[in-house]
């Protein structure tokens, strides 16, 4: 028998019944109401627990933790908070370590009395935008009973998918590629495609296409074979075409494609483009014409028109654009008027990996105007091959560029070396007592044809004036 506050208790009820009494006020609710009213035990009865408040909360990221999630995209945080001990909590804040205060409550308290009753769960939330990366932020909650505080937190995190790609093209003839390049009209042209991932997230679906209609084929770059761009890897792909006359210019475009964890897709494209200029080759000279036709290479555009019209000669003074520009010295670093051999793209500089020689107009006139009194020392005699070479490659036509290459390693082993960088720089009047070569020099021929890990002089100098003579490759 349960009796209203101010009621008579039978004695030997109380006396007699092993169960305490928990009396409810009747005033309609209120604290008195939810921490009731103890009257005490029946004797022989249980004790009634003691307040044991205590509190939890439970924080996840669109509905779950850890999620790959697009950056840009919305994000809710939700916040459960439940009362876990057993007496109701009052003054319930909820808090964010990189949010702030969570004041967006959504639902939970069903009696409206603004505790947290132990049958309860309150769901607050707080919005915001995915950021790339990694991010992770702590939901917090503190309560009170009689107060006695609580609180209670928990982590949350995702990680914000940024897909990126990049595409660099580049067109490239015989051994040189670039953008801009001079091409001879009808050569064989390829164009490099590579593609990267700037983003942080692996791409599938990787395509690469190209508006003039050639068809990228894949080369090389999925290391692991798992058919996904990932952040670590280059693809390469490739395509081959014929030089036209003129102006030529294509554009490559790659696609790839990531959906997160939500499967929100995402298809990241770039776009690169390419270009060359198709000549018609004059065909390759000698270097008796290079030295009989200064005009045709000094610089000078007022004297263009000997030649320019003349069949078999560059359209303009290759010192000029668009065959060449500005050349540096590397020696003194200054731009100087002059030849850079070895310069294969061109544009004045020594690149990374390129061995070039500079040698200014002057240098170069005398070179290819040696008498054979100077051509004692064999360097000359090479030099004047080679320079003609470059000069027949200058006018762009179709040229042996390994056989070039090597007669400059051959003379930058046998000039002295004025910039510190380990290589001679092609001059060769300096310490030429030191540095010159005589016919019976075993650099120059011998019966191996080799000497030093190179081709003797002797035999450079052949292939190029072959070259020279012919326009053809020596086999």
């Amino acid at each position: 028998m349960i009796s209203k506050p101010g009621a008579n208790l039978d004695k030997s009820l109380i006396e007699n019944t092993n169960w305490w009494v928990r009396l409810q006020s009747t005033n309609g609710g209120g604290d008195s109401a939810k921490t009731g009213g103890f009257i005490g035990t029946i004797p022989g009865g249980p004790t009634p627990p003691p307040p044991n408040p205590s509190i939890f909360i439970d924080k996840v990221t669109n509905g779950a933790d850890g999620l790959n999630i697009l950056a840009g995209l919305p994000i809710t945080w939700t916040y459960k908070v439940s009362n876990t001990g057993n007496v109701p909590l009052s003054g319930v804040t909820v808090t964010d370590n990189q949010e702030g205060s969570i004041t967006n409550f959504i639902s939970g308290d069903t009696d409206s009395d603004g505790l947290l009753d132990t049958d309860e769960v309150w769901t607050y939330t707080k919005t915001g935008t995915a950021q790339a990366g990694n991010y992770s932020n702590t939901g917090s909650v503190t309560g009170s009973y009689n107060g006695t505080p609580v609180n209670s937190s928990d982590p949350s995190s995702y990680f914000g998918a940024s897909p990126s790609m990049a595409i660099n093209k580049v067109t490239k003839s015989g051994s040189v590629q670039g953008d801009g390049l001079l091409i001879p009209q009808g050569s064989a042209v390829s164009w490099i495609y590579t593609v990267t991932n700037t983003g942080n997230v692996p791409l599938s679906n990787v395509q690469v296409t190209d508006n003039q209609g050639v068809v990228p084929v894949y080369q090389s770059g999925d290391t692991n074979q798992d058919n996904k761009l990932d952040l670590t890897e280059s693809w390469v792909y490739s395509a081959n075409g014929t030089a036209i006359l003129g102006s030529y210019q294509n554009i490559g475009t790659t696609t790839g494609s990531y959906t997160d964890d939500l499967t929100n897709p995402a298809t990241p494209t770039a776009s690169d483009p390419s270009s060359y200029t198709g000549k018609l080759p004059p065909g390759a000279r000698t270097p008796g014409f290079w030295s009989n036709w200064p005009a045709v290479w000094d610089g000078v555009a007022s004297n263009d028109s000997s030649f320019a019209n003349n069949s078999g000669f560059p359209t303009s003074d290759l010192l000029r654009p668009p065959y060449s520009a500005a050349t540096v010295d590397p020696v003194t670093g200054q731009t100087t008027l002059g030849i850079l051999v070895g310069d294969y793209n061109r544009n004045g500089q020594t690149d990374a990996g390129e061995n070039t020689l500079f040698y200014t107009l002057q240098e170069a006139q005398t070179i290819v105007n040696a008498s054979q009194s100077v051509q004692q020392d064999r360097r000359y005699t090479l030099d004047r091959a080679l320079v003609a070479s470059w000069l027949n490659y200058l006018a762009v036509n179709p040229a042996p560029t390994g056989d070039i290459s090597q007669a400059i390693t051959w003379l930058q082993k046998y000039t002295p070396d004025e910039n510190g960088d380990g290589k001679g720089d092609g001059n060769l009047s300096l310490q030429a007592s030191t540095y010159q070569i005589a016919a019976s020099s075993p650099a120059w021929a011998n019966a191996t044809n080799t000497y030093n890990g190179l081709p003797t002089g002797e035999v450079l100098k052949n292939k190029l004036d072959y070259y020279n003579n012919t326009g053809l490759f020596a086999p």
